[in-house]
């Protein structure tokens, strides 16, 4: 503490006059030294912690870390994690994983940082003094990504047969990668991996060819990405034709579709609904012709349950079981129809899958027949409205496909009608139409 000296009076003053001096020194030091202590200057330091240079350590990828940010601090993290992650990789650990996503991540936010790629063509000019070709950076920055990704699908090669489950981790870095494609050389995640499944379709292709149907599965289930939709797709496809070979009058062949259509469900159950409603063309058409198949051994089911129910002797227990299978069995159908439908507009017109034009409003008819022995007293009139609607609406639409079906089914039309003025349900207008319709199918009928 500074005090007034009684032997050199005005002394405190002046000490208090050099300190401000002092402060002022100090600050202006501060101002010139704070670069030396920048964290590029102790990240670089780090990285020479004993003489010797080192791609990464782990002080000089903290100081970055804490860093605040900016395009020079993408640049390190990128080339340090990645550096990183190769030195990880090459010693078979398992927190390589961590430094290639994560290097892959910095990777991507400095290809999409305009500034930076400015900074390097306005550096580069200044470096070697000549004007630079103003596509050179450009170009540098669309071929990035794809240089970046390919050591991922040539370690995708590398660990195929021997460590599947390296191989499956690459290529999901491979996928997850989210490059901007502004700046792009098209897409090449999309390449890189159309090209590492290429010899496994090829192979399959040449199987099915031949008619040598499993080795073509085989040959596609040997593909270390079980839920790639281009593997699934021609999965399908494989099966598909599969099922086009067969005859479905021969006991053996149809045990060999029910069990194609078995290993077909679990192919399909890999896709969610957001990558079946996005995928290409091809895809959504192997999904259709499999839910064709799906949807004709389910109809077949029914016809049988209801012949077994004409032609035997059952009791009562058994008849309540067949008739509640067949109804089951009509609307797994009819559920797969729709999809197929939905999924490919065309089907019908393609050689083969015009059985869903025929099929299709017999099932209707069997459901509609279902919904309507379902009502009973003890449902809510709510629940006998549901039905009876659906019901309705199943039988109009069999008719508006098929007249004939819908003037034998005339029965089932005064059968709802009659359910509906017994438990006072309002379907008037419904039933109104639908008894037009059938009129207007008996008056076709009728013409010469």
């Amino acid at each position: 503490m500074l005090t007034r000296s009684r032997e050199h009076p005005g002394a405190g003053d002046r000490l208090r006059g050099y300190r401000r001096a002092l402060r002022a020194v100090a600050r202006r030091l501060g101002r010139l030294l704070r670069p030396l202590d920048a964290p590029d200057l102790r990240a670089m330091g780090a990285l020479q912690g004993d003489g010797q240079p080192h791609p990464w350590t782990a002080e000089a990828e903290a100081i970055w870390t804490r860093a605040r940010g900016g395009h020079r601090r993408a640049h390190h993290l990128a080339v340090l994690l990645h550096a990183r992650a190769y030195d990880l990789e090459a010693e078979g650990r398992p927190e390589a994983s961590r430094y290639w996503r994560e290097a892959l991540t910095w990777w991507a936010q400095v290809h999409r940082d305009d500034a930076f790629w400015q900074r390097l063509q306005d550096g580069l000019a200044r470096r070697m003094g000549v004007e630079i070709d103003p596509g050179l950076v450009p170009a540098v920055r669309r071929r990035l990504p794809t240089h970046l990704l390919q050591v991922h699908a040539d370690l995708v090669r590398t660990y195929q047969d021997r460590a599947p489950t390296q191989a499956r981790t690459h290529l999901r870095l491979l996928r997850s990668a989210r490059f901007d494609p502004d700046h792009t050389e098209g897409d090449p995640t999309e390449e890189h991996c159309a090209a590492l499944l290429r010899p496994t379709i090829d192979s399959a292709w040449e199987h099915l060819e031949a008619d040598q149907w499993q080795e073509a599965v085989d040959s596609l289930r040997a593909w270390v990405d079980h839920d790639d939709p281009q593997l699934i797709r021609w999965q399908l496809h494989a099966y598909r034709r599969w099922n086009e070979g067969l005859r479905h009058d021969d006991p053996q062949d149809r045990r060999q579709l029910l069990a194609n259509l078995e290993e077909s469900q679990r192919v399909a159950e890999r896709l969610d609904e957001r990558t079946v409603d996005q995928a290409q063309r091809e895809l959504r058409e192997e999904l259709a012709r499999y839910h064709y198949w799906k949807g004709t051994t389910a109809a077949d089911d029914t016809r049988e349950r209801l012949r077994r129910l004409d032609d035997s002797p059952l009791g009562a227990d058994e008849i309540r079981e067949l008739r509640a299978a067949a109804c089951r069995s009509s609307a797994l159908a009819l559920t797969h129809f729709d999809q197929a439908r939905r999924l490919d507009p065309g089907l019908t017109t393609e050689a083969g899958y015009g059985g869903i034009d025929r099929e299709q409003p017999v099932m209707r008819i069997y459901q509609a027949s279902c919904r309507i022995e379902a009502i009973d007293k003890r449902m809510s009139r709510r629940e006998k409205q549901r039905e009876l609607l659906a019901a309705i609406e199943l039988l109009t639409e069999a008719g508006r496909a098929d007249c004939g079906l819908l003037r034998d089914a005339h029965r089932l039309i005064s059968r709802a009608g009659l359910l509906a003025d017994q438990h006072g349900v309002k379907v008037d207008k419904e039933l109104r139409a639908l008894r037009q319709l059938l009129q207007d199918c008996r008056q076709s009928a009728a013409r010469p």
